[in-house]
């Protein structure tokens, strides 16, 4: 039986570094939540998402890099996405986190095997609530938020895993509807790239997502 070969991506590890650090710094806060935003937050989600990608391969040792690549027309498929937050409530209104975002796809190789491609950004960003000052009268309340980081994909089977990095992003909008209980549309966008010596290919990802995240505050 063939073995199986698992790579974590550098920012996957940095992501399970993080929260378990927090967990265990952090928790005496945890076991004293007041249900107010200000302070400790941590927030799980689920959610929906659709996504966008398209992929390219160029040679650096060639003159003009473009002469050769192979790129594929921009691909749809949808699936599931996960959303992590661990932060810091600076005021009842604005947070400022550390984020995972991640989308699990299944797509079909050029093999036409059916693997499981998981991809996302991880990163920091804050979360601002309207109408700001009004957040400790009325709980329920919309809110922006954005947020920087590495972007990453992944397909984890076997020797067939390959981590891609590289940078993106996301903004979006939501609805705090209940203490505790938010849901969210996100826009995400990102670039990840992996070089085999000279030559390099290149994941490019946009993502919609709807997603309902319990908190923790």
């Amino acid at each position: 039986m063939a073995s199986l070969i698992v790579k974590v991506p550098s920012m996957l590890k940095f992501s399970i570094l993080i929260i378990c650090a927090v967990v265990l710094l952090l928790s005496q806060q945890v076991l004293a939540l007041d249900g107010d935003r200000k302070g400790f937050i941590l927030g799980l989600g689920i959610g929906a998402q659709g996504t966008g990608y398209s992929s390219s391969a160029s040679d650096g040792r060639l003159k003009d890099s473009f002469a050769y690549r192979a790129n594929h027309d921009a691909e749809f498929t949808a699936g599931l996405s996960t959303d992590i937050k661990i932060g810091l409530g600076i005021t009842s209104d604005f947070e400022i986190h550390y984020f995972n975002k991640a989308m699990w796809n299944t797509l079909k190789n050029s093999e036409n095997d059916y693997l499981l491609n998981l991809h996302g950004v991880s990163g920091f960003g804050g979360t601002f609530f309207i109408p700001f000052g009004m957040s400790n009268t009325w709980p329920s309340a919309p809110f922006l938020s954005v947020g920087y980081g590495n972007a990453f994909w992944t397909v984890p089977q076997k020797d067939l895993f390959s981590p891609f990095e590289g940078n993106g992003y996301y903004i979006g909008i939501g609805y705090e509807f209940a203490q505790h209980v938010r849901l969210e549309l996100d826009f995400l966008s990102g670039s990840a790239r992996e070089k085999f010596g000279a030559e390099s290919v290149t994941k490019n990802f946009k993502n919609i997502i709807l997603s309902l995240s319990v908190m923790a505050y």
